[in-house]
């Protein structure tokens, strides 16, 4: 996750209230023109441009598998 966070212009992930600030707006009237949109909450990150957005996007996915790692562990 720290990888990850590296590219975030804000230094840091979302809460858990800052994503539901997101769906709240979304399914408010405030938001009763929007359709089939994808809203990006995510600090600023994919404003780097795609260079960025591939070294993000190949450290995703080394936390993910690291996480599958730690899950597959925990399990034994």
């Amino acid at each position: 996750m720290k990888e990850y966070l590296r590219y975030a212009p804000l230094g840091r992930g979302g809460s858990r209230k800052e994503m539901g600030h997101v769906a709240l707006f979304l399914v408010s009237e405030a938001a009763s023109y929007i359709t089939g949109e994808t809203v990006v909450a995510d600090g600023g990150t994919w404003m780097g441009g795609m260079e960025n957005s591939m070294e993000m996007a190949a450290a995703r996915l080394q936390h993910a598998q690291h996480q599958v790692a730690q899950t597959k562990q925990s399990r034994i």
